[in-house]
């Protein structure tokens, strides 16, 4: 499972699921990048913060993580 979620203060909230394909490599990448993509942050955030396992560390994610700064 790949799980999006927004925090605020102490406050965690998911607002993005999805399941991992196994037999497909890299899916989770591509999942990770999608809602990377998808995710377009309220007008008043002042910051994004991206944590991730080390096991997303994959170039072209990390290449979008540092374009979304």
């Amino acid at each position: 499972m790949v799980l999006r979620m927004a925090s605020w203060g102490r406050w965690r909230v998911p607002v993005a699921l999805a399941t991992i394909a196994p037999p497909l490599t890299g899916h989770q990448h591509i999942l990770v990048r999608q809602m990377l993509k998808d995710g377009v942050p309220p007008a008043w955030t002042r910051q994004v913060v991206v944590v991730a396992e080390a096991g997303l560390a994959a170039n072209a994610t990390l290449r979008l993580i540092t374009a979304h700064k």
